[in-house]
Parts: C-alpha cells; sequence; structure tokens
C-alpha cells in the first residue's frame, strides 16, 4: 500500500507506525507550530511526544474538558447523553461514531484493540475506510495513554483514514499512536500485476490520504 499525505498550514498529523508496502513499519512525524520544551503549556504524552499548538480558537483545556473514549471489543455506539463514550468504562465501539458525534473541540482516545472497515473481508472493490475526517477539524485522535500495545486500524480498502476534499476540507487535526495495516503482506507480485489496471481497491488503498486542508 502507499504511504500518502498532503499537508497544509494548520493540518498537523503524527503517525507512530504504519504498515505499507515500501517497508513493515514505517515511522512518519511532522510537527508544526511546536511548543517550546520550556512552555509550562506543554503535554507530555505516555510515549514521550508532546502534543502541539494548533492555529485555531481551541486551547489545551478545550481539547481536555470532555474526551471520548472508543474500544472495538467492550463499547457501544449509543448516545453519550447516557454516559457512553465517556469513559473507559462506557467506551464508543467505532472512531467514526465518536467523530461524527464530535465536539467543538475534541480529543478521542482509541484503546487498545482492532479497528477495520465496514464489510472487511468481504470484497476486493469497495469504498469503506476505518474513518473519514471530511470536514472535520479541531480534532485529536490519540492512542489512549493508557494502552499498553498500539490500537490497530486495518482496511483492505481505499485506506485507514481519509479526509478532505475541495468542499469538505480539514483542519487542526492531530493523529498519533495507532498502527496502520493494510493488506500487503497477503499481496503476491503476481497479483499486483494482474491488477494493476484494474485498480481495485484492495491494491490501491493508502494508509493515510488527506486530500485537503485549510488554515483556521
Amino acid at each position: 500500500m502507499m504511504f500518502y499525505m498532503m499537508f497544509y498550514s494548520s493540518l498537523i498529523i503524527t503517525v507512530l507506525s504504519v504498515s505499507s508496502s515500501c517497508a513493515a513499519d514505517n515511522t512518519s512525524s511532522l510537527r508544526g507550530n511546536s511548543i517550546d520544551d520550556n512552555n509550562e503549556q506543554q503535554r507530555p504524552h505516555k510515549s514521550n511526544r508532546h502534543l502541539f499548538e494548533f492555529s485555531g480558537d481551541c486551547t489545551d483545556e478545550d481539547y481536555a474538558t470532555t474526551p471520548y473514549y472508543v474500544s472495538s471489543s467492550i463499547g457501544n455506539n449509543w448516545d453519550s447523553a447516557n454516559g457512553w463514550g465517556l469513559s473507559p468504562n462506557k467506551p464508543f465501539k467505532t472512531i467514526q461514531h465518536a467523530i461524527n458525534n464530535k465536539d467543538i473541540c475534541q480529543t478521542v482516545y482509541v484503546m487498545e484493540g482492532t479497528y477495520r472497515n465496514t464489510y472487511y473481508g468481504q470484497s476486493y472493490n469497495h469504498n469503506n475506510k476505518v474513518v473519514n475526517l471530511n470536514g472535520v477539524s479541531n480534532l485529536k485522535l490519540l492512542a489512549d495513554p493508557d494502552a499498553t500495545t498500539k490500537p490497530i486500524l486495518q482496511f483492505d480498502g481505499p485506506g485507514g483514514i481519509f479526509g478532505g476534499s475541495a468542499s469538505s476540507p480539514i483542519s487542526n487535526i492531530e493523529i498519533a499512536g495507532l498502527e496502520i495495516v493494510g493488506p500487503n503482506e497477503s499481496i503476491t507480485y503476481e497479483d499486483a500485476m494482474a491488477n494493476r489496471l484494474i485498480k481495485r481497491t484492495y491494491y490501491t488503498g493508502r494508509g493515510i490520504a488527506i486530500w485537503a486542508g485549510k488554515s483556521a
């Protein structure tokens, strides 16, 4: 799978591990407007990274106010009015549900587990992503700080995380601590050559593809 990103002035993506056809464990870290090490606003993360300052209107306090939690094993995509998504004990089930119900300035913590696109394993040519970020802004999509293993986003279609278009750009996004796995280990050279002109999504998917973003 190709590993492809487009970055704009207010778009920050930090991906710790992405499996692609180029390498079994690619690490990419792109940072913008990083906070100085001596700045008291800097917040350390369990992996010794730091969250970064965005150019939007949200503050660190805004992002920390009501974080969402997601678990593929124990979660439910029920209403947060009943407490779902608001704690590790009652998490949402899918990342997409958390994003679809996000607040203005939202942090989503992804707990340990494997997160797959809809109809995973049922087709070689579909348009289902694990996470669709079209039109999303002011979001931190992070591995749960208490996770002992990286959450895995596994796809067999267009990709793991997609977002942005001319009509629905994204802005102020941070993604960190997630491992993204495509079907490359199952694709032989003969399969790839046979499908190079057909371009079915199973063979052309990308770990992360950000197509359009804008300044806040």
